[in-house]
């Protein structure tokens, strides 16, 4: 009561000063600065007059810009901060007006005793300052903050720094009803710009957290390298078995060598090139909360395309010479993807526990050489997806994402991908750990009746550890094993491990390097089919190409790249890798160099 009776006064009081006496004011202040833009000033009087203080103040501080020697918008601005409670911001004006020795003598006197008649007031809004101070460095728990701010607030129900200090509480304390009501009950007429700018960030947080929310973004990049061994693990070279024994021999060994080379290919480039951007995206998720949290198990599968091969994974048409033929070429890449999200907050008795996120996905990779030697090695993806995902107010992530790929090998359909995977991503203090389980169904013949389907089983663990504001370790621990029933030489169990660091240089560069590790195991050796004539079996042992024992292989990455953050929504990255791979099998072997600049966008 006393509160509103001493607001009542003072907004009397300076009504009386600035308005009652306005014409010797003016008439002082207009001798020294004519140049006032009187429309402003009038607005900005009448808005104080509707009690409108926090636009009123944005209106005269717009005025001051243009018109910084204006002592009437000064000596009224200063009045407009009193209004709003914010005394030191107001006291800090008036010194300085007081300071000038221009200052009309009836204006100092004036301000002072405007001064005088607030110090009570100001006491007052020190000790409660104080007070909140107090409640807020305390080490008691939130819910004891809540009851001492509650109090502190019903003592004096015009202390908006309070009231909002409670929505902060509510907030943190998942009490999503008690927020909004404590946000709707803040006058932000009556706000300082400063308080303004929490309000609005707590309404923020409160919309993005306790309200459903429809989401569509837009992901694309352009790449564009250069390959010193485009031919790597990718030579046609039939010619001296051509010419020994015909035309026939060449087609039935080579064309099932190149269709198997193809898809080996394809597995390893494709994923080797997304776990480059899976890094970048497994950091930019856990740093937005959940915002991105989405991309980490889906599109370690779309950003980045082939960068960093391991060619020849399941298909064996590799020659033994490539190293000692390398063949550079560019070769450019293209992503794009379009999602649409939208969450739904799940409250309990008014407290948040969880929300529930649900999207729809289409993606697009392709990936183009420039030099016909590498057609074996482009390729275009065409998915289809969609999630479901339920977030936890501790940021704890459960999902579900399921979705088609269609897969084009040199202009040709190869094969449909049938997806799921189960992911779950957690806190371990400051690290960040996802783990999940993906089943891939390959139907390979939808489009070509000789190779069998397979089935694609993937356990993935994931890590990513600040170990200081600057620097960030990531790692990846995967096994998958591939099994194609009766062609065992397509299937293997493989292990992969992952390791990289990340320096953040500046807000817009980070640098990255970083190493890669996998060892393939096939579960048997490379055959022709049962009804090929023994002598070209006999024949295609002599090459090299059939063999009774099972391939293994180890296969090295290294890495290092810089991004650089244009703004929001544009970057570009350079990236230089080189990668070994070494097969208990010699034609498997080679070495390969890639240098590439790209630029992504995201909306």
């Amino acid at each position: 009561m006393i509160a509103r009776f001493t607001s009542s006064c003072t907004l009397v009081l300076l009504t009386f000063l600035f308005f009652i006496s306005a014409p010797s004011w003016a008439q002082d202040i207009t001798t020294v600065n004519q140049s006032a833009n009187q429309a402003i000033l009038q607005k900005a009087i009448e808005l104080k007059q509707a009690g409108n203080i926090n636009q009123a103040i944005k209106h005269l501080q717009k005025h001051l810009q243009n018109n910084p020697n204006d002592l009437y918008a000064k000596v009224e601005l200063a009045a407009n901060y009193f209004l709003a409670k914010d005394y030191a911001r107001g006291g800090k004006l008036f010194k300085k007006i007081l300071a000038k020795s221009h200052t009309p003598e009836k204006i100092k006197k004036n301000i002072i005793r405007f001064i005088n008649q607030h110090k009570t007031q100001i006491n007052q809004q020190a000790s409660l300052n104080k007070q909140l101070a107090s409640i807020k460095g305390s080490q008691q728990i939130t819910a004891i903050k809540i009851n001492h701010t509650q109090a502190l607030i019903q003592e004096n129900t015009s202390f908006k720094k309070a009231q909002l200090y409670l929505a902060a509480l509510y907030l943190k304390q998942y009490r999503g009803s008690e927020a909004k009501q404590a946000l709707q009950g803040i006058p932000v007429r009556l706000l300082t710009l400063e308080e303004e700018q929490t309000f609005h960030k707590l309404k923020h947080y409160y919309q993005k957290h306790y309200e459903s929310s429809f989401h569509v973004s837009v992901r694309a990049s352009l790449v564009i390298g250069s390959d010193d061994n485009i031919t790597a693990s990718g030579n046609d070279d039939f010619s001296d078995l051509a010419d020994e024994y015909g035309i026939y021999i060449e087609d039935l060994i080579a064309q099932e060598e190149y269709e198997e080379e193809y898809e080996e290919e394809f597995e390893e480039e494709f994923e080797e090139e997304f776990e480059e951007e899976f890094e970048e995206e497994f950091e930019e998720e856990f740093e937005e909360e959940f915002e991105e949290e989405f991309e980490e198990e889906n599109e370690e599968e779309f950003e980045d395309g082939p960068e960093d091969e391991d060619n020849c994974d399941d298909i064996d048409y590799c020659d033994e010479d490539n190293n000692s033929t390398k063949t550079s070429g560019l070769f450019n890449r293209i992503n794009t993807s379009v999602k649409v999200t939208n969450t739904t907050p799940v409250l309990t008795d008014g407290i948040l526990t969880h929300n529930i996120e649900t999207a729809l996905f289409a993606r697009v990779s392709k990936r183009q050489y420039q030099d016909n030697e590498a057609r074996h090695r482009n390729y275009q993806v065409l998915e289809l997806g969609g999630s479901l995902a339920r977030l936890s107010n501790t940021n704890n992530r459960l999902s579900l994402p399921l979705s088609i790929k269609k897969i084009q090998l040199d202009g040709e359909d190869k094969a449909y991908f049938y997806e799921g995977k189960l992911s779950y991503g957690f806190n371990i203090d400051t690290t960040k750990l996802t783990l999940w389980e993906k089943l891939s169904y390959r139907d390979y013949q939808s489009f070509d009746d000789s190779h069998e389907n397979a089935l694609l089983i993937e356990t993935n663990l994931s890590m990513k550890h600040p170990v200081s504001p600057y620097l960030t370790i990531k790692g990846r621990l995967a096994f998958s094993l591939l099994d194609t029933e009766n062609q065992q030489y397509r299937s293997y169990d493989r292990y992969k491990g992952s390791l990289g660091l990340s320096y953040k240089v500046n807000p817009k560069s980070t640098l990255a390097l970083g190493g890669i590790y996998q060892e393939t195991k096939y579960k048997g050796p490379y055959q022709l089919g049962s009804s090929t004539n023994q002598e070209f079996i006999d024949v295609c042992f002599d090459v090299g190409i059939c063999s009774d024992f099972n391939r293994n292989d180890d296969y090295v990455n290294l890495y290092l790249e810089n991004r650089l953050k244009l703004n929001a929504n544009w970057s570009i990255k350079g990236r230089i890798s080189k990668a070994k791979r070494k097969s208990n099998q010699d034609r498997y072997d080679y070495t390969r160099t890639t240098f590439s600049a790209g630029i992504y966008v995201k909306f």
